[in-house]
């Protein structure tokens, strides 16, 4: 079963060596289908050691489980800055969309209502989730208070269906520290709260210090995960593994010099 596309009979191609950050994933995914609290992800490692295809995979998982997801990559500067907020309010919008045909329920509703003052306030319009902005709720004008409304509006529409939302930061290590220190706030809030909300990131080596840095309790918050270069037997799986729906193979010489030459790293194979 492709867990992209359940029932579809197709399979994923594998992610060779990464099982183990695989099944942390769906293990989340598992926990908080029973209503059980999980802990979010962050993947750190060097450049070429496959962090945003791994990122990516995770992302695809969730999109199978139904669950709201938000992606983007974070970029340094004034530029990025403003990317980001609008990468989080469109991702929400659209997310959230699906919901619209039950707006009648008031968890919906108050979850639409939310979203769309959030994305307001972050000066995202010309759209409509069916329902008028809540004055009250995600429009103090403090990103992290508005981020936090927004959540747990989220969050208490989604958690009675066994759903959750997860955004997904690649390098993460560039996010302003406004942004950084309100993502991990709000998860934090969410963590107390038994909401289900995560955040997935994906950076360099330095960022799970820069996220302790932004909020001491950062340290305990994330289930950190090192993504390094393959060991020889993955590195060797994900080289003959698409050759197998060829009918092809590499020779052992050949095999043993692209292991040399590329050091194992997924970036060069």
């Amino acid at each position: 079963m492709n867990p992209y596309n359940p029932g579809s009979g197709v399979a994923p191609r594998v992610l060779a060596g990464r099982d183990p950050d695989i099944q942390a994933f769906q293990t989340l995914i598992a926990r908080t289908s029973r209503q059980m609290p999980a802990r979010p992800i962050i993947l750190w490692g060097l450049r070429g050691v496959g962090k945003t295809v791994l990122l990516n995979r995770l992302r695809g998982l969730a999109d199978a489980h139904d669950w709201l997801t938000v992606q983007f990559e974070a970029r340094p500067g004034n530029n990025g800055k403003g990317v980001a907020r609008r990468s989080i309010a469109q991702g929400l919008i659209k997310a959230s969309s699906k919901y619209r045909a039950r707006s009648t329920l008031d968890p919906v509703k108050n979850m639409l209502a939310s979203v769309t003052s959030f994305s307001i306030g972050l000066g995202v319009e010309g759209f409509s989730l069916g329902v008028d902005r809540d004055l009250s709720r995600a429009s103090t004008g403090s990103l992290e208070l508005d981020l936090e409304d927004v959540v747990e509006d989220i969050g208490l529409a989604i958690r009675g269906e066994g759903k959750g939302l997860c955004i997904f930061i690649d390098e993460m290590q560039d996010l302003d520290d406004e942004l950084t220190e309100a993502l991990i706030a709000t998860q934090h809030y969410a963590n107390q709260r038994e909401l289900p909300f995560f955040l997935i990131g994906a950076g360099l080596p330095s960022l799970p210090a820069h996220l302790a840095d932004s909020r001491s309790y950062a340290e305990r918050l994330f289930d950190y995960r090192t993504v390094g270069r393959l060991n020889e037997p993955s590195a060797q799986e994900s080289l003959a593994g698409p050759l197998k729906d060829l009918d092809a193979s590499y020779s052992e010489e050949a095999m043993e010099v692209m292991l040399r030459e590329s050091g194992c790293y997924p970036y060069f194979l």
